[in-house]
């Protein structure tokens, strides 16, 4: 599976971060996760690539941005359920990818106001930071008739995704930084 291509200027200093990102992609078994997404809600191959790079995009947001919870769109978040599927290979490949363990955190399905547009917020930001690394969004995801509910970009699923970093690792990291500015 062809990992997607963000926009960046050519003057931009993340460009061989991204390029180290698309090298940690190849962990993941892509065939898994369309086999997946195929037999379970009968996506077409168009939908399987546009979900897969969609996701592949939340994943680089989230090794950019280890601090923000990330709002994924209903078409990333099937994507990241059928690699939730594959278990064990799911936490060694965020570990890999990512540095760190990634929470899927269900939610945001209450009645409550301030938790919709909390749930809103956080998801403009993502839409944001996509736009940003990505260019704006001109798929349309079609929804083909065996689909068995409609899902699209536009809508945000009921979840948040986030870097799980162990608090040992935090006071280690917090640690360093202040011993280096100690030196300074």
């Amino acid at each position: 599976m062809k990992t997607s291509n963000l926009i960046f200027d050519v003057s931009d200093h993340n460009r061989s971060e991204y390029e180290r990102f698309c090298d940690r992609l190849q962990v993941i078994d892509f065939h898994a996760i369309t086999h997946t997404l195929q037999q379970h809600f009968s996506w077409t191959k168009q939908q399987i690539n546009q979900g897969i790079e969609r996701y592949q995009q939340l994943l680089f947001l989230l090794s950019q941005y280890p601090n923000q919870p990330i709002i994924p769109d209903q078409i990333a978040d099937e994507v990241l359920h059928a690699h939730l599927e594959t278990g064990d290979q799911f936490t060694q490949n965020c570990r890999h990818i990512l540095g760190f363990e990634l929470t899927h955190e269900a939610g945001f399905e209450t009645e409550c106001e301030g938790d919709r547009h909390h749930q809103l917020s956080l998801f403009m930001q993502t839409q944001a930071l996509i736009e940003k690394h990505f260019g704006a969004s001109k798929q349309t995801f079609s929804n083909s008739p065996n689909t068995k509910q409609l899902i699209e970009f536009e809508r945000p699923a009921y979840c948040v995704l986030r870097i799980h970093i162990p608090a040992n690792c935090i006071l280690s990291r917090l640690a360093k930084y202040l011993s280096v500015a100690a030196l300074s």
